[in-house]
């Protein structure tokens, strides 16, 4: 099966699998509601009677909005203009890039970490639902697969976590190196050349490792695995041996994860200087946009099935219909 049927096959499953998507969106509201809380109860106090308290019902006042980031500390230096905008999807992506979550704030990265768990145990039943995408499985069978593959799962991340701290260490080696190696470099561009071939290098040994591990969980599913060691040789002996596809796959979702993401920024609207009807209009599009990207993770896996499934010589669902 060619790279344009198994992205369309993805995406065809994806949007089958919608009442899944919406559950992920609904828990990971939930995983968040709490540090929200405590951000709320953060500004709460801090604000306490002041004029703040009547200045910020209009616009941002975004010099308070410094002074509170500078003495809140923990997670209420998160709150930065950035983070209240479209760029907070780039402060994530450079937190996760160059692994400074880990080291700025380790209660939200524990919290992410609960959020990877949580994910490792609804991979199972989301990659069994789309195995069984003909048949319409139940919510019975989607839970049921959930705790069925979770502490296989769990053992395969545990290794794959190992491999991205090995990533971030190499990362935090290269960089500091690259800087003292062009100290005395004068062209910019050059300096700027050797950092972005480095970014990408790194980039592409996070991606590899990920897209392993997806094949990993499928091969689990597909193949009834039971040992993960195995498992994980297939992941690899299949990325390596079938590189076109496999990444071709994953840049092409990743591709439409950033045309999402472009239109994320040209539709909702900054709240640094806006009233409080602006900023709710930007929570909504903010949780539409979180719920589409986990369309576009569901349609991942589908269409990383259809590869897998079509290269293995095993039935693609849906493909009789095609």
């Amino acid at each position: 099966m060619n790279l344009p049927k198994a992205i369309g096959g993805g995406l065809a499953m994806g949007a089958g699998a919608w009442r899944i998507a919406l559950l992920l969106w609904l828990i990971g509201l939930l995983f968040a509601l709490p540090a929200a809380v405590f951000i709320e109860e953060t500004i709460h106090e801090f604000i306490g009677s002041s004029l703040a308290h009547e200045t910020l019902r209009g616009q941002m006042d975004l010099a308070w909005l410094e002074e509170f980031t500078d003495e809140a500390g923990g997670a209420g230096s998160l709150v930065t203009p950035s983070r209240l905008s479209p760029a907070g999807v780039l402060d994530n992506l450079e937190l996760w890039f160059s692994g400074d979550l880990f080291r700025e704030n380790k209660g939200v990265a524990a919290l992410g970490i609960l959020f990877g768990l949580f994910w490792t145990l609804m991979s199972g039943g989301v990659l069994e639902h789309l195995a069984r995408s003909e048949t319409r499985p139940g919510q019975g069978v989607f839970l049921a697969a959930c705790g069925h593959y979770f502490f296989r799962f769990l053992r395969l991340v545990m290794a794959a976590g190992l491999a991205y701290y090995a990533i971030y260490r190499f990362s935090m080696w290269l960089f500091p190196r690259i800087e003292r190696a062009t100290r005395d470099v004068t062209v910019e561009g050059t300096v700027l050349t050797y950092n972005v071939i480095a970014a990408v290098f790194v980039m592409f040994l996070l991606i590899l490792i990920k897209v392993t591990v997806d094949y990993a969980k499928i091969s689990t599913v597909v193949e009834q695995r039971r040992s993960m060691f195995f498992a994980a040789l297939r992941g690899i002996q299949f990325v390596v041996t079938h590189p076109i596809r496999t990444l071709g796959v994953y840049v092409v979702m990743g591709s439409l994860g950033l045309l999402l993401t472009a239109a994320y920024y040209l539709v909702v609207p900054g709240v640094a200087d806006s009233g409080i009807g602006l900023i709710v209009l930007a929570l909504l599009v903010g949780q539409l946009y979180l719920l589409l990207r986990w369309f576009l993770r569901i349609s991942l896996l589908g269409a990383e099935s259809i590869v897998f499934r079509s290269v293995r010589g095993y039935p693609v669902p849906g493909s009789s219909r095609s």
